[in-house]
């Protein structure tokens, strides 16, 4: 880490991501290159991607699955926060977007071996939290940078939580607390059982 990097941004990067990593961060809300995470500007920065990524901003190229986030637009600060504790949802990270909702992650201690497992995880996260935003789901979705001003609303990004990473046992035991939101695991057709008679099909069929 550079000598000059706040504090606070050394916590985050350690929250969010290990070692050698690249990240995507951002002054705005488009699709932007991985860098290093030693490059990331203290003062322009307003959202980082929640998920390691090598490349261009997008899910092919997150590289570890560890992160989640969970948005609230539909009721006031207080109420999402009061809505997060009451659904005992174990977060490690909340910021207050510089709007009007605060962007909640949870980052897990071991990553996830699959897209489809953590999209899968994401999906009962999503399915218990019900009165949050939906479309938060994907692995190179981004939050808010604390302590920077967001340029079209010019407020501060405020730092309310820093905290661990979760582990995946606390994660489980949360999930299963709710095992009727569970979403239903994709069910393959399964294939013939036995090989079709192509007796009688002309050579050229068969090669």
């Amino acid at each position: 880490m550079c000598l000059t990097m706040k504090e606070t941004t050394k916590k985050f990067l350690d929250l969010f991501f290990n070692e050698g990593e690249t990240i995507c961060f951002s002054s705005n809300p488009y699709a932007y290159p991985s860098e290093p995470q030693e490059n990331i500007n203290d003062e322009l920065t307003t959202l980082v991607a929640i998920n390691p990524i090598k490349g261009q901003r997008s899910d092919q190229n997150v590289t570890a699955f560890r992160t989640f986030m969970i948005e609230l637009d539909d009721m006031d600060l207080q109420h999402q926060m009061d809505y997060v504790k009451r659904m005992k949802f174990p977060y490690s990270y909340c910021c207050f977007s510089g709007n009007k909702s605060l962007h909640f992650a949870l980052v897990l201690n071991h990553d996830i071996p699959s897209e489809s497992i953590y999209r899968h995880t994401y999906q009962w996260i999503l399915n218990i939290l019900g009165k949050a935003d939906q479309k938060t789901k994907n692995p190179s979705r981004s939050i808010r940078f604390p302590g920077t001003i967001r340029p079209d609303t010019g407020k501060e990004q405020k730092l309310v939580y820093m905290g661990e990473r979760i582990s995946l046992e606390e994660l489980s035991k949360w999930l299963n607390k709710h095992p009727h939101k569970a979403p239903k695991p994709l069910i393959r057709k399964k294939g013939r059982s036995r090989k079709p008679n192509i007796s009688g099909v002309k050579k050229w069929a068969k090669t």
